[in-house]
């Protein structure tokens, strides 16, 4: 039997994961506890385990920092299942109302085909081609009016020609980031899903980003330090309290009711 630590049992740790821990007998493998968020995704990735491979999962409460990290991997069995990507089965213990919070998430993530969401998550280059170019890599129908429009695009985030028909792989950080969040914006997903989506983003490519991210016609929904992009870009702030989320103000919100006072 071997156990795998994947976070400390401190929750309010901010150098490190909290509160997960797996254990395994070959290839059958136990979790307990998903930790406070999606971060739970790279904890096992730099285990080496995958999480098509934990089979059984037992929640102790429904405190955020035992819970969130579950509803993670939730969602990417829910996807996994509707996509064709994972046929196995997974069996989740718990207290009633862990089970019963679950299960409606569950639920709402199989049974909705109206709403499609893409999500850009903060370790985002297992989601690109590295061996493709940007250029490539955002082509649906590969014909000529189809890579003008891409090369404009990428021209307008600060790509150069030479960047533009490079392998991915030798493109910075942020320069990655800009071609996943290019194509999600122009997937046609309703909902966009972003976690630090700014963060790899240098000062002059980040206007760029906040006018794409401005002028998309679906939800975005996401986790944010980045004040401009918070100002520029979102409608409504909460904050994730111990008590739960918490509507808070803009700096622009502030100001206008500082005004009409």
């Amino acid at each position: 039997m071997k156990l795998t630590i994947l976070g400390t049992g401190n929750a309010k740790v901010t150098k490190c994961y909290n509160t997960c821990f797996v254990l395994n007998k070959d290839k059958e493998y136990f979790m307990i506890d998903g930790g406070g968020g999606n971060t739970i995704l790279k904890q096992l990735e730099d285990a080496g385990i995958s999480w098509k491979e934990i089979s059984t999962i037992f929640v102790t409460h429904k405190h955020i920092d035992h819970l969130l990290g579950i509803i993670w991997m939730l969602r990417m069995y829910c996807q996994g299942m509707a996509r064709g990507q994972f046929g196995g089965e997974v069996t989740i213990y718990g207290h009633d109302e862990v089970i019963s919070l679950l299960k409606q998430m569950a639920e709402q993530l199989l049974s909705r085909t109206d709403v499609r969401a893409c999500y850009m998550p903060q370790n985002y280059e297992d989601l690109l081609e590295p061996d493709r170019t940007p250029v490539d890599f955002l082509s649906v129908t590969g014909d000529k009016e189809e890579t003008t429009r891409i090369r404009t695009y990428l021209g307008s985030m600060k790509y150069t020609v030479d960047e533009m028909n490079a392998p991915m792989s030798e493109l910075s950080g942020g320069q990655k980031a800009k071609v996943l969040l290019l194509k999600l914006s122009l997937s046609g997903a309703d909902v966009l899903i972003l976690d630090e989506p700014t963060r790899n983003f240098s000062p002059l490519s980040g206007p760029v980003i906040r006018a794409i991210l401005r002028q998309y016609r679906g939800a975005i929904l996401s986790i944010s330090h980045d004040r401009k992009y918070i100002e520029e870009v979102c409608t409504a702030v909460y904050q994730l309290t111990p008590g739960g989320l918490v509507r808070m103000e803009t700096e622009k919100q502030q100001c206008d009711r500082n005004g009409q006072d």
